[in-house]
């Protein structure tokens, strides 16, 4: 072979690899190969993930689990914070002295007072919050925003007082269900508790990241309506069984706003979901199959 022909092959080798091989076509083609099998095995681990859910999910529905006797939701089909139904404020003040006189452990008030009301309702509710003292803690509501830090809306001081705030986020997938929650989220550049981990204060050793299982039927969780518990109707049956326990008062089932699906059942408290993960903890469950 002449070297004037080995010269040319040489060339046109170089040309294809280009002279320094990490920035010739072969270079670049190898790791656009690389990068397409990373993508590919990310596909396969979002693709075999729903299979994983509906597992859960059967797993959910055919095992067998019962509710403890430290957790209750009272939920209200009206939205109790509206300023332009100032009488649900006094409601509320009603409710929340009805659960101190039963000697409720805790309680958890789901709806978000941003906005003022005239000034004795407001203050009407107030004194029945600082009443009860570190027994009340608001939740703050929270909002996913476009660029990801998320939006939090808080309860006025005026009404809260030095009521401590949690925030219960929605976590639920693609299929809408919510198989784990964190025990605490950054919003606004604050760290916030949510109300799974609050529930749990009594426990030992809450992960940071909380299992929730759904093996308790919903209709074994303690659930009252929040009118008979603001008249204090049958106050031995109905508000006698909150009586150490841990209580949210929040939305009922049928408003569609805050409500979120779990295993066999649509239009679910999202605060009966921190409840499945506390009772989750309690029960020892941390892992599904």
């Amino acid at each position: 072979m002449s070297e004037n022909t080995r010269l040319e092959k040489t060339e046109r080798w170089e040309d294809l690899i280009g002279r320094n091989t990490r920035s010739g076509t072969w270079h670049r083609l190898r790791h656009a190969l690389w990068a397409g099998l990373v993508a590919f095995a990310f596909l396969l681990l979002n693709f075999f993930e729903p299979v994983d859910q509906v597992m859960w999910g059967v797993q959910s529905r055919f095992a067998e689990a019962e509710a403890t006797q430290e957790f209750a939701y009272i939920g209200s089909d009206q939205d109790i914070a509206d300023p332009y139904s100032p009488n649900r404020r006094q409601e509320l003040a009603k409710l929340l002295r009805n659960l101190d006189q039963v000697g409720a452990e805790k309680i958890y008030v789901d709806f978000v007072f941003d906005q003022a009301a005239p000034q004795r309702y407001d203050e009407d509710l107030a004194a029945a919050v600082a009443q009860l003292e570190d027994r009340i803690v608001f939740i703050a509501e929270t909002t996913n925003t476009i660029d990801g830090f998320g939006k939090i809306t808080h309860s006025l001081p005026s009404i809260r007082g030095d009521a401590t705030e949690v925030i219960n986020p929605d976590k639920s997938d693609l299929l809408g269900f919510t198989w784990f929650m964190p025990s605490s989220e950054q919003f606004e550049g604050k760290s916030y508790q949510t109300l799974a981990s609050a529930l749990l204060e009594n426990a030992s050793e809450v992960p940071q990241t909380i299992l929730v299982d759904y093996a308790i039927p919903v209709s074994e969780l303690a659930t009252l309506d929040y009118t008979q518990a603001m008249n204090g109707s049958d106050a031995q049956s109905v508000l006698g069984e909150l009586q150490g326990r841990q209580v949210i008062v929040g939305p009922s089932r049928s408003n569609g706003d805050q409500t979120v699906r779990i295993p066999g059942s649509r239009d679910v408290p999202r605060g009966l979901v921190a409840i499945y993960a506390a009772e989750s903890h309690i029960a020892g469950r941390t892992q599904y199959i």
